[in-house]
């Protein structure tokens, strides 16, 4: 009888001097399919860039990247070349390996290191060179034999699927224990059709004939690109906005939350209000994670929608018992997720112009109009220090919101990738944050990015070397992210400041770590001299 199986594609990449390694590929995926495919209900297929779009021209490519999209592991092999340069890229197999971890997607790239007669010394040179920029993610793996090639594709692809299988267990047991913590809540919200289940009340973003679901992450990522190819897309996306905002108020304003706004400050009564507001949030962090990385930032029409989406759920509504003035920012709480999901997103898929947008608009509180970086600074949410109580065991941390932030995100939009990774996206994005603030209020917020980038030799090369593309305007990227902070001049004010308060941080406080010398790498940048660690920027400086 027929057995229900879910099909996972694996990408094989490699420049044009890779033909055996590519079959070994073939043969294992079938290998493994023979022997597991049944008991994993897992079927593997491969997908070759090669066998799909042979060209090398601009179009051949974008075929192969829509491959690259569609995949959920990537298979990367070289050996003497790096290939043809792209207008994105080094190279098409380069773009095809960046393009899938900029998304997400689980890589393994391998290198043979078999001698060869004749090499191109400066193709040589390129690959190594690319090899050494991959080589602090753990990507990278070697071989000299296509014996050794054999037994290590084959031990790759069988820890991946056991990674895959594991993780989708664990994500159905985080379901059933926030279904028994919901239970265990018992919050009823009390509307005109008489008391609704949180999840109905939460979790059921369209009613659309069009049947489009932001449940998951899945079916946001589907529903966002059907929204795309619609003519009716951008309409029915706002409408879905408008009723995802009214669910995440009605939340918010309800006689439960009221009265939990109303008891004292304990751990246990920010982690219930902190976990109802990120039930009340998840399918518009599903919404907005797939629109950074799917949707067309130069569309008007997408940038307004996630631009509205944020600031109206950051606009603050006073409250009236003085005793419970700080549940008032604390309602931005939900806000604060939605940028970060939406940010981290974004900039991880080169889609700079959303954050241009959210962090250009201002939103209403205590009869005042405030930028949102200063709205959204989650010292300023979680005022009076109850920032330390938002989880158990968070009192005694430096940075307990960017933890648990970094910690939510995680589980709910990468939780199969390697955490070293994700942090390092996460951190950038939070220094992202952190200097725009810094150039609008002349404020700066010192999240878990500042200790991270100071003693993780790893987030040093990986932010190290976006300042440095910034500075210079190098890449795609690199000119975005310039424009981000309106140009080169701004962007240097901008850095000098962040340093100026990160040493007074310091001095004031007299803990934890400071990147005091972003401003120092940009200038070494823009003078030629380009560092990846903290140790060769002090060298380079004296």
């Amino acid at each position: 009888m027929p057995i229900e199986s879910k099909v996972y594609r694996i990408f094989i990449a490699s420049p044009s001097d890779i033909r055996d390694e590519r079959e070994i590929v073939r043969k294992q995926i079938a290998r493994w399919n023979s022997l597991h495919a049944i008991s994993y209900q897992m079927f593997l297929h491969p997908v070759d860039g090669e066998d799909s779009a042979p060209s090398l021209d601009e179009r051949g490519q974008a075929i192969i990247n829509k491959l690259v999209d569609d995949c959920d592991f990537l298979i990367g092999i070289f050996w003497t070349r790096l290939g043809t340069r792209t207008p994105e890229a080094e190279s098409g197999t380069a773009e095809e390996i960046d393009r899938a971890r900029s998304k997400g997607k689980r890589c393994m790239v391998y290198f043979c290191e078999k001698s060869q007669s004749q090499i191109d010394q400066i193709e040589y040179e390129r690959l190594q060179k690319y090899k050494e920029e991959l080589q602090p993610n753990g990507l990278i793996n070697n071989y000299e034999t296509l014996e050794d090639f054999n037994d290590k594709v084959f031990g790759h692809i069988t820890s991946t699927v056991l990674e895959i299988f594991n993780e989708n267990n664990q994500r159905l047991a985080i379901e059933n224990r926030a279904k028994e913590t919901e239970d265990a809540i018992g919050l009823n919200i009390t509307g005109s059709g008489g008391d609704v289940n949180i999840k109905n009340l939460l979790i059921n973003p369209s009613s659309s004939s069009t049947n489009l679901s932001f449940n998951t992450l899945l079916e946001a990522k589907f529903s966002v690109r059907a929204l795309l190819e619609s003519r009716f897309g951008i309409q029915d996306m706002e409408d879905i906005k408008d009723q995802e905002i009214a669910k995440i108020q009605s939340t918010l304003s309800s006689p439960q939350m009221a009265e939990l706004f109303n008891q004292r400050t304990t751990v246990e009564t920010i982690s219930t209000i902190t976990t109802i507001m990120e039930k009340a949030t998840t399918s518009s962090i599903y919404a907005l994670a797939m629109i950074g990385r799917y949707a067309d930032d130069g569309s008007p029409d997408w940038l307004d929608i996630v631009g509205d989406w944020i600031e109206r759920l950051s606009t603050e509504t006073p409250m009236t018992d003085l005793r419970m003035r700080w549940a008032s920012p604390l309602k931005r709480y939900p806000a604060l997720l939605l940028l970060y999901s939406l940010g981290i997103s974004s900039v991880r898929a080169g889609k700079i112009n959303f954050l241009k947008e959210v962090f250009s608009r201002k939103a209403f509180s205590s009869e005042y109009d405030f930028f949102l970086s200063q709205l959204l600074n989650p010292i300023s949410i979680f005022s009076h220090n109850i920032g330390k109580i938002i989880e158990p065991g968070f009192e005694r941390l430096y940075t307990p919101v960017s933890e648990h932030l970094a910690s939510v995100a995680k589980n709910l939009l990468y939780l199969s990738e390697e955490e070293d990774y994700y942090l390092q996206w996460f951190d950038f994005f939070e220094l992202l944050f952190s200097l725009k603030m810094t150039q609008q209020i002349s404020k700066t917020y010192f999240g878990s990015f500042s200790w991270r980038l100071e003693n993780d030799s790893r987030t040093q090369r990986f932010i190290f070397k976006r300042i440095q593309d910034i500075a210079i305007s190098h890449g795609k990227d690199g000119e975005r992210l310039l424009d981000f902070f309106d140009g080169e001049i701004e962007f240097n004010k901008t850095a000098t400041q962040f340093d100026q308060n990160a040493a007074k941080h310091f001095r004031d406080h007299l803990w934890g770590s400071h990147p005091y010398y972003i401003s120092q790498l940009i200038k070494l940048s823009q003078e030629g001299t380009r560092v990846s660690n903290y140790s060769d920027l002090q060298k380079s400086c004296k």
